[in-house]
C-alpha cells in the first residue's frame, strides 16, 4: 500500500505500515502537535494523510517556526 493511495483520513495502523513508525510513536508526534488528528465519533484517532506525506518529507506542519 502507497501512502497516496490511503483515503484522507487514515487509520493508525495504517498510517503506522506505510511511515515505518509504530503507533506509539505517531500518537507521540499528535501530542507534540507535529501530526494534526481527527477524532471520531467513537473517540478513535485518524491521521490526516497530508500531514503524514509532509512529515515523511521533513516539512513543517502551517504556522511552525
Amino acid at each position: 500500500m502507497r501512502l497516496f493511495e490511503l483515503p484522507v483520513l487514515v487509520r493508525p495502523d495504517e498510517a503506522a505500515i506505510v511511515t515505518g513508525l509504530s503507533q506509539k510513536q505517531l500518537a507521540q508526534l499528535a501530542k507534540l502537535n507535529a501530526l494534526r488528528i481527527y477524532r471520531t465519533v467513537g473517540n478513535h484517532r485518524r491521521y490526516y494523510r497530508d500531514d503524514l506525506i509532509k512529515h515523511l518529507k521533513g516539512e513543517k506542519k502551517d504556522g511552525d517556526s
